[in-house]
């Protein structure tokens, strides 16, 4: 099944790569307080589709774009988010990508996160580790927090801007950097690369961070919930890091909260 999710992301990819920079106002279709859909994710939705269709006509299928879920009896489920980073992709930022993974049950198994401006292809399977461009890679070593760069997602319901605010304020000032970059996939991805320290999330979606979380894991890191439980598809906040400031992340979010 890997291959599958290969082929179909580098599909979705050339889609996004052939409308990219050329968006206008009317290629929106769905415009929400906090977030919206353009012609283009819906593009790349059904190429991903057809293509998991055809060669797994029996699993369950999970996707941002169209809201619906395709439910069999199959243990197996396709999480999608085919444009991931819409946002920055409306405005010509290249910082976006295509993430799709595979579940069995609540977890993880396979996960693939593909960056088509710079042709990053991030893969990991369960057991196995993870890899870019097929060269394996791990999280960072750096157990300081003052000395890490973490990101985060604020969401997009306001219950959930309003923590992310309140985490915001207890920790900008004690990492290396506390910042925003609207690509969640993308963002773990480069925590499982070990060039970021963490991400973090309340209120998270599943197609946000499905694939990201196996790539972290795989790495050698962490991902769990807010109060340290172990992510997996019904999670509703997600705590990903190189493992090694972790605890101290932990501590800080919930004290933020409190």
């Amino acid at each position: 099944m890997k291959a599958t999710a290969l082929f179909a992301a580098q599909s979705a990819g050339k889609i996004l790569l052939d409308h990219f920079g050329r968006l206008t106002e009317s290629d929106i279709v769905r415009d929400y307080k906090h977030d919206f859909t353009t012609k283009t994710d819906l593009e790349a939705e059904r190429a991903i589709l057809k293509i998991l269709k055809k060669k797994t006509p029996t699993y369950n299928i999970v996707t941002e774009e169209s809201a619906t879920e395709q439910r069999f009896k199959s243990p197996y489920t396709w999480v999608i988010d085919p444009l991931d980073g819409t946002t920055n992709y409306s405005v010509g930022n290249p910082f976006f990508d295509v993430s799709i993974a595979l579940m069995k049950g609540r977890e993880p198994i396979i996960a693939v996160v593909y960056a088509p401006i710079i042709d990053w292809m991030f893969v990991a399977e369960k057991g196995r580790g993870t890899t870019l461009n097929n060269i394996p890679i791990h999280v960072s070593k750096n157990s300081k927090l003052d000395q890490n760069l973490v990101v985060y997602c604020r969401g997009n319901e306001d219950t959930n801007i309003k923590r992310m605010n309140k985490i915001f304020s207890g920790l900008t000032l004690k990492t290396k950097d506390f910042t925003r970059m609207r690509a969640g996939a993308y963002e773990l991805a480069l925590v499982a690369a070990g060039k970021l320290g963490a991400y973090l999330s309340p209120g998270v979606k599943a197609w946000d961070v499905a694939a990201g979380a196996l790539l972290i894991r795989e790495a050698g890191g962490k991902v769990t919930d807010f109060q340290g439980n172990n992510w997996d598809l019904d999670s509703k906040d997600i705590l990903a890091t190189n493992g090694k400031i972790h605890k101290i992340l932990q501590k800080e979010i919930n004290n933020s909260l409190k």
